[in-house]
């Protein structure tokens, strides 16, 4: 976020945390925050990442907000599934 910041002065970075509280944090859900420090998205690009249902509910608080569809940028992350352990006898000796 550093390289983001020196390159574009007016990108700003608000970290965030849904469960906890920290100093220098902000505390919630993003949909639920946004609106207070971005009320007009109008004129913003909007990066979004994050699991299918989060990205889901971030687009539609940004549209609400008037960001544009073609300045709305986004990424679903899907839960990784734990590998498939071959049972023992399967395995072949070498």
């Amino acid at each position: 976020m550093a390289w983001w910041r020196a390159r574009n002065r007016r990108f700003r970075f608000l970290p965030t945390l849904t469960r906890e509280e920290a100093e220098g944090h902000l505390h919630g859900r993003i949909p639920d925050i946004l609106p207070d420090h971005f009320p007009d998205l109008s004129h913003h690009s909007v990066f979004i990442a994050g699991t299918p249902e989060f990205v889901e509910a971030c687009v539609a608080a940004v549209k609400r907000l008037g960001a544009r569809p073609e300045l709305i940028h986004t990424e679903g992350y899907f839960s990784q599934q734990a590998p498939e352990e071959v049972p023992k006898d399967r395995l072949m000796a070498r």
